[in-house]
């Protein structure tokens, strides 16, 4: 048991001067006052030794490895192997794909006198054809879209400028119509062109050229019997006009070849132009 005011186990006494205590210096070199004095003890030599001792500890924290972060990861690396960082790998985000445009679009317009076979023909065409297609009967439309228009100039304009323009927009999205129509004036089959150039649809004209006897006696729909027996007047190619077109895309002459023949012979014309049949 330590006396009292004897200095603690580790503590070293030292003096300021002769014989006269200042402290104690204990092994982490902290002084603190003196409770007992050794006369022996030097304060000169206590300060060298913590000194010393302080250096070394200095020395000994500059012989240890130092570590600097580095960001490039290579065959012989120049820094502590515990901090090595590869680059992160960046990868530029794949471009956008522009948004593809609807495919063009085209109208076959198949030109011709009443019983020439134009919407036959469509019907069957639009059989053998894949994709988007859409007939467009001149007669069925004159019921739903343009009922209570006569046969007028006027009004076989309108119905066929009608029809020209649902047909456009259509072929505009990647249609491909098939439009039977007698539209009997070359000017207003033009206009219809027009149309298809205003919204970039491509535009076949087709005549179907079969001879106005041929058509009476076919007669579908008894329009020529009608005509014959007085009862209606204004029959295309009978007495009132038809104006055949001069250079159209395509000639189909139905009363010489058969229908598939018809067919075949309208598929070769879509073909040659690209467009799928």
């Amino acid at each position: 048991m330590r006396a009292a005011g004897s200095p603690a186990r580790g503590a070293v006494r030292v003096r300021t001067g002769a014989g006269r205590p200042a402290g104690l210096c204990d092994s982490r070199g902290v002084t603190a006052p003196l409770l007992a004095a050794r006369p022996h003890v030097d304060l000169q030599r206590v300060a060298g030794a913590v000194c010393s001792r302080a250096r070394e500890g200095a020395a000994s924290a500059r012989r240890l490895p130092r570590t600097r972060p580095c960001t490039r990861l290579s065959a012989r690396p120049t820094c502590h192997p515990a901090v090595l960082l590869e680059d992160p790998v960046t990868t530029a985000p794949s471009p956008t794909p522009a948004p593809q445009e609807a495919p063009q679009g085209t109208t076959v317009w198949l030109t011709g006198l009443p019983s020439a076979g134009k919407t036959t023909l469509a019907k069957a065409l639009a059989e053998r054809l894949s994709g988007r297609v859409e007939v467009l009967d001149g007669d069925e439309v004159r019921e739903f879209l343009t009922k209570g228009l006569g046969f007028s100039r006027e009004d076989r304009d309108t119905n066929v400028l009608r029809i020209g323009w649902v047909a456009a927009t259509l072929a505009k999205h990647g249609v491909l119509v098939l439009a039977a129509v007698i539209s009997p004036y070359a000017e207003t089959r033009a206009a219809v062109r027009g149309l298809h150039d205003q919204r970039g649809a491509g535009f076949l004209e087709v005549h179907v050229a079969t001879p106005v006897e041929v058509c009476s006696d076919r007669d579908v729909k008894g329009l020529y019997a009608k005509q014959a027996a007085g009862e209606m007047t204004g029959l295309t190619g009978v007495d009132a006009p038809y104006e055949a077109p001069t250079s159209p895309d395509a000639v189909v002459r139905t009363h010489e070849q058969s229908l598939d023949e018809s067919v075949e012979q309208l598929l070769g014309v879509l073909r040659e132009r690209g467009l799928p049949a």
